[in-house]
């Protein structure tokens, strides 16, 4: 009875410790990471250029320091949790942090079990004092791109958690469609004017981009992505004309996400062990 106990209370102890904060933002792999991408404005619709994302991760039985980041000039903030088995009944608590240290204005976001992503705006209800001083800014003139890509596969095991997909890896063509039928524009090549640069999905299945146009326009317009390999894989991600940014999460497989995922979880070890534990010392009362 005694050593039931001493592993019982083991586990019960050790469980909050499931989660840590990342040194380096997007330094995790897909399967043991969480990913947060952010975009912060103020009441006119302008970034939040300098400001402080504030990032708490809440979950049943998970323990994780806040995480700070920084905001650059187009509003936006990453940041990343290592986290293995996540809840969809956790979420995502985002505060931005004024000036004076004080909150300004706090957004919450579910988790996602399967893209484990999250991508929030946050707008906060007064101007913002700030201006870009080490960065070029772009907000008028861009429209930017933030998409997830997963293959899911036969389920598999990492340190004990099933994990049920794996970044794809195909390569990506790119076009911009701006608002009011201009002219599609595609990322210039570093090395070659006449050709478009490629992209393919990092460690965690994310490609993100931001293109630049020549002059000012209102928002909106449609990115177009584009298998080199297959092009009749294409997805189309429309771009927000307040924010300037388009967001999609895509499982190219074509199955989807299994729904057990984003089911009710089966009571969790720690509660099975505390109530066996409970029966136990009932069992030995009834001995005595």
């Amino acid at each position: 009875m005694r050593a039931l106990l001493a592993i019982a209370l083991v586990v019960l102890l050790a469980a909050p410790a499931l989660a840590q904060t990342t040194g380096q933002p997007l330094a995790g792999k897909y399967e043991s990471s969480y990913t947060i991408y952010g975009r912060a404005l103020d009441s006119r619709g302008l970034p939040v250029r300098g400001g402080v994302a504030m990032i708490e991760l809440e979950q049943e039985g998970v323990r994780a320091a806040p995480l700070r980041a920084g905001i650059n000039c187009k509003g936006d903030f990453i940041a990343e949790f290592n986290l293995l088995h996540v809840d969809p009944k956790g979420r995502i608590k985002v505060t931005v942090l004024g000036p004076n240290g004080q909150g300004n204005a706090t957004t919450t976001a579910s988790l996602e079990p399967f893209f484990r992503r999250s991508d929030v705006i946050v707008t906060i209800g007064q101007p913002w004092p700030h201006e870009c001083r080490n960065e070029i800014d772009v907000w008028d003139v861009s429209a930017s791109m933030r998409v997830r890509i997963l293959n899911r596969t036969e389920p598999y095991n990492v340190q004990g958690e099933t994990i049920h997909a794996r970044p794809h890896m195909g390569i990506y063509k790119m076009r911009f469609e701006p608002p009011g039928g201009a002219e599609p524009v595609c990322p210039p090549h570093p090395q070659a004017a006449d050709q478009c640069e490629l992209f393919q999905a990092d460690a965690r299945g994310d490609i993100r981009y931001t293109f630049t146009l020549d002059a000012p326009f209102s928002g909106g317009g449609v990115i177009t992505l584009t298998s080199v390999q297959n092009e009749s894989e294409s997805y189309t991600i429309p771009v927000d004309p307040r924010t300037r940014v388009g967001v999609k999460y895509i499982e190219a497989s074509g199955r989807g996400a299994p729904p057990e995922l984003y089911e009710t979880p089966a009571p969790a070890l720690v509660l099975l062990l505390a109530a066996a534990l409970v029966a136990a010392m009932a069992f030995s009362r009834r001995q005595r």
